[in-house]
Parts: structure tokens; sequence; C-alpha cells
């Protein structure tokens, strides 16, 4: 079974409002992140904290399961912790994505989970411009690690010694910040289409 974590759990300060639930084509970015996971994972699970009255409506929208972070504040290690310490007992690997990362291709996604599967790695990394970070996969086999996981410290603190780590190249890299994000990424992706 593939679980899928979408990190929504931050402020978004930089924004100063709740930037998922801002739209796109008609759908929330929080919708086009859980779209994103849902046709590769079994079941979705979106971490929120500071804006979950927000995130509720368009979490059961998409039809994932709301987990509740009280720890946001601590950054995202909490938000991953919270998630990894509630997949289902049957989780083989867990697909992480940010929220804030709406449009990473779907092919992306697949080719990370064909990694992990081709090099049996316990954690596949994006890497872009050399520098890994999510969307990631973790393996089972790291999840009893996750209450390590604390402050922004993400995925990589899961690795130890022996932990097999691959990483796969992610051409295109968008998070979104701030409303300047949102312009920018609005006038690149309408581009792309044309």
């Amino acid at each position: 079974m593939i679980t899928g974590i979408i990190l929504a759990g931050g402020e978004s300060q930089r924004m100063g409002k709740a930037k998922l639930a801002l739209e796109y084509q008609g759908k929330s970015l929080l919708e086009h992140a859980i779209g994103k996971a849902k046709p590769l994972c079994d079941e979705v699970l979106v971490v929120v904290g500071a804006y979950h009255d927000t995130y509720k409506p368009l979490v059961e929208k998409g039809q994932a399961s709301l987990i509740y972070n009280a720890d946001w504040q601590e950054g995202l290690g909490s938000s991953l912790r919270t998630g990894l310490l509630r997949v289902p007992e049957q989780t083989e690997l867990a697909l992480v994505l940010l929220g804030d990362q709406p449009f990473i291709p779907e092919t992306h996604l697949q080719d990370l989970l064909k990694t992990q599967q081709d090099y049996r790695a316990d954690l596949v990394f994006s890497s872009y411009e050399g520098i890994q970070g999510p969307p990631v996969v973790i393996a089972k086999e790291l999840f009893n690690h996750a209450s390590e996981l604390k402050g922004d410290k993400g995925a990589k603190t899961l690795k130890r010694e022996g932990t097999r780590v691959a990483e796969l190249e992610l051409e295109h890299y968008q998070d979104i910040d701030t409303p300047e994000d949102v312009r920018r990424f609005l006038e690149g992706y309408t581009k792309m289409l044309e």
C-alpha cells in the first residue's frame, strides 16, 4: 500500500494568508496537490495546522483524509512526523509532497516510485540543482524513526548508516510562498499550456 502525505500545516507567513486556498483553474492549490497524489496512492493524508478550518472543506472536496498537527508551529518536521505516525499499518511506502508544490509533474511522482522499486531504496529524494528535497518517497522501514523529526528538519533526518538513498532530478522546481510567486507561476504555467 502507498500512502500519500501532503504537508499543509504551515502559517504561510510570506504569503500573509492561507496560500493553499488560492484557486487556479477552478480548484484550490491544495486540491491540485491532492489530485496529483490520488492516482498513485491508495490513501492520501493531508496534514494541516495553522489553517485547519480553511483547509478542511478543501481536503474533504479532494476526498482525502485530514490530519491535524497540533504542533504545527514547530515546523515541517513536526508535520512529517504527524503524517508518518498516522499512516495505515499496511502502508509500505509514503509519498510525501508539500502542499505548495501542486504542479510537480505526475510523471516525476511516478518516476520516484519506480526508482524506489528499481533500487529498493529506503528514501528517494527529488533533486533540484544538486539539493535533495521533496517530493520524497519513504519506505516503511524508516517510519519508526518519525519521532526524531523536529523543527524544520525533513526526511533527511531519517537517514542513518546503511540507509539506501536514491535521488531523481526534478527539471523544474516551483513552490509558492509569496504573492509574487503566484503571479510568476500563473504566467509561466499558462505559457507552458499554450
